[in-house]
């Protein structure tokens, strides 16, 4: 997992030297399994953003600070599979993210305005919290049109506590297999 953080090809040469970093990840990586296992939802780690002065920075010109985090979910999306790619559906709820991107993340100029005047029609966001709020919706969007969450259906039907023991011992469930249950 780690090589990709550090590298786009995933070279695991590009691991850090210092094992804190890699105790960090792993601390983070926990947490997340935690919190989506828990359905409690995904808390991102949100620093404030502050200026020279040490006043945090909540308006307009805080939103260029996504510019790198949209970059790299952008670049992200560049690997999923070409379907998803390819859709619209897709392509729509991703915009909250995509109108945030650079013009460094592209090859030409021409290229950077094309792509982001297309993302960036309608209403922007007036301020940090408004464009962060989105960008955290949109995350969620995707992955719920991506991966949704569906309930666990069994594929056997369920042993009651009287019946014969699956195991094929004769005995009941609740004196056999079930005991250790």
């Amino acid at each position: 997992m780690y090589p990709y953080i550090f590298s786009i090809d995933g070279d695991p040469a590009a691991l850090p030297e210092d094992d804190r970093i890699l105790e960090l990840l792993d601390i983070r990586f926990n947490e997340i399994q935690a919190a989506l296992a828990a359905k409690g939802g995904l808390d991102p780690v949100i620093f404030p953003l502050v200026d020279e002065n040490d006043k945090v920075i909540t308006n307009e010109e805080g939103i260029e600070a996504l510019e790198p985090w949209a970059s790299g979910f952008f670049f992200g999306m560049l690997r999923w599979p070409e379907e998803y790619q390819q859709s619209e559906e897709v392509s729509d709820l991703a915009t909250p993210i995509l109108r945030n991107l650079s013009p460094d993340s592209f090859e030409t100029p021409e290229k950077a305005q094309e792509f982001i005047d297309g993302y960036r029609q309608g209403e922007m966001p007036k301020n940090l919290e408004d464009a962060l709020y989105d960008l955290v919706k949109a995350v969620f969007d995707l992955k719920q049109l991506i991966a949704p969450n569906k309930p666990v259906t069994r594929e056997t039907p369920r042993v009651g506590r009287n019946d014969p023991c699956p195991c094929g011992s004769g005995k009941k469930y609740k004196q056999c297999c079930g005991k250790k249950a």
